[in-house]
């Protein structure tokens, strides 16, 4: 079974993925080119895949622990998993939206405002994660 750390760790890989494509996402607002939007999005599928899997694997290692309240310990740290999987959902849904958005928006200004949008989402949503399970983005 995966463990709360590992998937700490990969949650910071997809952060710092996230932080260079919202930084990206700035400058197609500022300049939009369709092209680079749907650069952009099929960019953004890595990371959106990391923070999907560490969801579930959040969720499958909150699950014995909320069930056994014999061990306090084992409580907090199956607590502090759900919580993280909580904050994950809409980090969920909206990088899965960056290549809706891609997609299905004509205009590329509409469409570079949209990923910039929903990659802050994702962004915010990682990091509250990490505050859930009690690390830093800087954790190693």
């Amino acid at each position: 079974m995966t463990t709360a750390a590992a998937i700490a760790r990969e949650l910071r890989d997809a952060l710092a993925a996230l932080a260079t494509l919202v930084t990206e996402a700035e400058r197609l607002a500022a300049a939009p080119d369709m092209a680079r939007v749907r650069a952009l999005a099929e960019h953004a599928k890595a990371p959106a895949d990391k923070v999907v899997a560490a969801r579930r694997d959040l969720q499958a290692l909150a699950e014995p622990g909320l069930t056994n309240s014999e061990d306090p310990a084992a409580v907090r740290a199956a607590v502090a998993c759900a919580r993280a999987a909580i904050e994950l959902e809409p980090a969920c849904r909206a990088l899965g939206d960056v290549p809706l958005a891609a997609a299905r928006t004509a205009a590329p200004l509409v469409a570079a405002r949209a990923a910039h949008l929903f990659l802050s989402i994702g962004y915010r949503q990682c990091v509250a994660a990490l505050d859930a399970l009690g690390t830093t983005r800087s954790d190693r």
